[in-house]
Order: C-alpha cells, then sequence, then structure tokens
C-alpha cells in the first residue's frame, strides 16, 4: 500500500524521491511555486529520461504547487 500524500503544497521548495512498495515504479513528490509552463518542464525533462508517469496528484493553493508523480521507466522498469 502506498503511504498517504499531503495534500496541500509546502511553503519552501522541495524534492523527495522514493519507490513504491512492490511496485516497478517510483514516487517522485515536489513543491515549488506555481508558474506557466511548469508541467510542460516536468514532462519534458521525463521524457528525456525515458521515463513515464503513470500516475500523477497535482494540488495548487495560493501560488505553490505539490506535485505527486508516479512515476515507470527510473530503474530500467519501462513496462509496455
Amino acid at each position: 500500500m502506498l503511504k498517504e500524500i499531503p495534500t496541500t503544497p509546502d511553503l519552501q521548495d522541495n524534492l523527495r524521491m522514493g519507490h513504491c512498495n512492490k511496485r516497478d515504479m517510483a514516487r517522485v513528490l515536489f513543491s515549488c511555486s506555481d508558474r506557466e509552463g511548469l508541467m510542460s518542464e516536468v514532462a519534458a525533462s521525463m521524457r528525456a529520461a525515458n521515463a513515464k508517469a503513470v500516475r500523477a496528484e497535482i494540488m495548487t493553493v495560493g501560488g505553490r504547487t505539490k506535485c505527486a508523480l508516479f512515476v515507470q521507466g527510473v530503474n530500467g522498469g519501462m513496462k509496455d
């Protein structure tokens, strides 16, 4: 079972990464200031790393964004 993800953005920029339990994917959590083009840049970075987001949870409050991405391919575990 996946740990619960806090639903509100942090006040400071941060990045956390970890493995999902018994799954061939990683979890990437980040909080930062919201801005135009942010998710396009995240998607471009994932494409460059040959990674694939299989789930995303995004919340924006008061100009801050929190994003939880569940990603395949970061450890060679890409599924077709």
